[in-house]
């Protein structure tokens, strides 16, 4: 698709047609596995301190924080349709998507 005229300079954003936060995935993993998954929200101090105490860099603290930071408010969030287009068909949910993930994949021999 991309490859036709018409898509010159342009910028696509793409998204899942859903929002989901860090406690929707550890929902859907609870659910995918059948084990429960919480969720415990850090904030931006305690992943500093967290970081710097593992050893990171300053500079990757910095940048890992601020991104993680930038995750928490939704700065990256863009639900919308445009992958369900660009796909041709509706992508998965993340539910089903999560399920599928954790399933036993058989064996490739």
């Amino acid at each position: 698709m991309l490859a036709t005229d018409g898509h010159e300079g342009v910028t696509y954003e793409l998204g899942a047609s859903a929002s989901s936060s860090y406690a929707d995935w550890a929902k859907a993993l609870s659910t995918a596995t059948g084990r429960h998954i919480a969720y415990a929200e850090v904030s931006e101090d305690q992943a500093r301190a967290g970081l710097t105490a593992a050893g990171l860099p300053g500079p990757l603290v910095t940048m890992l924080v601020s991104f993680y930071g930038a995750l928490a408010r939704g700065e990256f969030d863009r639900p919308g349709e445009k992958l369900a287009r660009l796909f041709g068909r509706t992508p998965a949910t993340l539910q089903d998507f999560v399920a599928a993930a954790v399933r036993p994949q058989p064996d490739a021999d």
